[in-house]
């Protein structure tokens, strides 16, 4: 009776087999380890923004205020409150993958220090089993940063020097401004108030034309400065020159007609 009866259990393991590998996507585990990797990772990114807003608004909030048209009142905090939106996707789209490894890395270790980790292996889920939530959250993560990087940093990054705000519009602004800047043309040194346009123009240009020995030989002032199609040359209207090339003293001329007008050069 005891041979037949270890002959019986002998047939039914061998029945039963190993257990089968079946990952469960949606299962009740994913979904709970889901909510907690999108919780925790939702905290980290609050923490990281408040952070970084601070640091960001403190030097930066009276320029914005004051930019045109200045605002006080309801309206300045409307503004700050938009700036802060506008700034947070920029922020965000650079913190994003770190918040996602300090999110996924707290529910980890709550998971562990809980006693869950054990319940759940002695339920007979296997390691490579637990990996369905991880990989799951990567796809969403992966969609969330792809999103921001392509969409939602571009246009907050132009409504930010649309309007003239915080370092992008300082630094990218396109329009015509009263800040000088000086450039080098092979060798020669231009100085001009730009305007990006299109087409570009050059404001209140002044260009200083060395000899090859390094000498001063040649300074050109015109009104303005726009291209003149062929690459390198510029239509100068209202320009006057001095020559310096036989003496070091300037000899003021007028450059053909002295009338204001157009010229190349």
């Amino acid at each position: 009776m005891t041979a037949s009866f270890l002959q019986r259990d002998r047939h039914a393991r061998s029945a039963i087999g190993r257990p089968r590998l079946v990952v469960a996507p949606f299962g009740q585990h994913t979904r709970y380890m889901l909510r907690n990797y999108g919780r925790h990772t939702f905290v980290v990114v609050i923490a990281f923004l408040a952070i970084a807003l601070g640091i960001d608004l403190s030097p930066r909030m009276s320029r914005v205020l004051a930019a045109q048209p200045p605002v006080e009142g309801f309206a300045a905090v409307v503004r700050i409150a938009w700036y802060s939106v506008l700034r947070s996707a920029d922020i965000l789209t650079r913190l994003f993958p770190i918040t996602c490894f300090l999110g996924i890395a707290w529910s980890e270790i709550a998971h562990t220090r809980s006693r869950e980790r054990v319940v759940i292996w002695n339920s007979g889920r296997s390691p490579a089993q637990c990996l369905a939530p991880v990989l799951l959250f990567g796809v969403l993560a992966g969609a969330v940063q792809v999103s921001l990087d392509c969409y939602i940093r571009p246009v907050a990054v132009a409504a930010q020097i649309a309007a003239r705000w915080g370092d992008y519009g300082e630094q990218l602004d396109r329009s015509l401004s009263d800040k000088v800047n000086w450039m080098a043309a092979r060798s020669d040194i231009l100085s001009a108030r730009v305007g990006y346009g299109p087409p570009p123009v050059l404001h209140d240009a002044t260009i200083y034309h060395f000899r090859p020995d390094g000498r001063l030989q040649e300074i050109i002032v015109a009104r303005a400065a726009t291209p003149a199609g062929e690459l390198g040359r510029w239509r100068l209207y209202d320009s006057r020159a001095w020559d310096l090339s036989d003496t070091d003293e300037a000899q003021a001329f007028a450059a053909g007609d002295p009338t204001p007008g157009p010229e190349d050069r």
